[in-house]
């Protein structure tokens, strides 16, 4: 099996101010520091910055930051950025925080794992987990066989952190989103922190998804 890792993106929900995303704040007060020349534009409604593989996207409901390709997930630091600045703009209302491991895994025997996961049970018997959701679409072919296109799961981990898996099958294998989100963040901000100290734990359990569909 190969892995390609995609991306890796931190994304939070709520109600934002694009016009101070400038390249000049995040150094200040994000202590974020890049050898590009930033490129983007900055606007009261949208705001886009992007250094090398780095992008900051700020919209008035979402702020995300996101790696393109980056060498592996177990690093924090798109994580420690977006809560640095949530600490700073501490009054700044907000209702989730996600992090996503985007990746292609490829000579990869993806006709076992569609027979399995096509059914809830299968993946749940996977992941050892009871599924709060669970959709599937599947696509016609030529020979009038129907063919697994995408599965989407989602089951809770502990400290109230959903895991909202993603997989597209493609003729080059397989493509995976993995999503780990905290809700409620509008009732409960110190919630925030459970992000960063279980980041680890969800390294690993990312890691132990991609192991067992490699054994399969």
């Amino acid at each position: 099996m190969q892995i390609k890792n995609n991306y890796k993106s931190i994304i939070s929900l709520g109600a934002f101010n694009p016009s101070i995303l400038t390249p000049e704040f995040l150094n200040a007060n994000c202590n974020f520091k890049s050898a590009y020349k930033p490129e983007g534009r900055t606007t009261p409604v949208i705001s886009e910055l992007i250094f090398g593989n780095i992008r900051f996207l700020m919209e008035l409901e979402k702020f995300q930051v996101v790696e393109i390709e980056p060498v592996d997930f177990e690093s924090k630091k798109l994580l420690e950025l977006i809560l640095r600045y949530l600490n700073i703009l501490r009054y700044t209302p907000i209702a989730r925080l996600g992090t996503n491991f985007n990746y292609l895994l490829t000579d990869i025997r993806s006709n076992i794992i569609a027979d399995l996961i096509s059914k809830p049970e299968g993946i749940e018997k996977l992941l050892n987990a009871v599924l709060l959701d669970y959709k599937q679409h599947f696509q016609l072919s030529s020979d009038n066989r129907l063919n697994l296109i995408d599965v989407s799961i989602l089951y809770g981990i502990e400290s109230g952190i959903k895991n909202s898996i993603n997989i597209n099958f493609l003729p080059e294998g397989l493509v995976i989103n993995n999503n780990f989100e905290i809700n409620g963040l509008d009732k409960d901000r110190n919630r925030l922190q459970i992000m960063e100290e279980k980041y680890a734990k969800l390294i690993e359990i990312n890691k132990l998804f991609i192991s067992k569909l490699e054994a399969l």
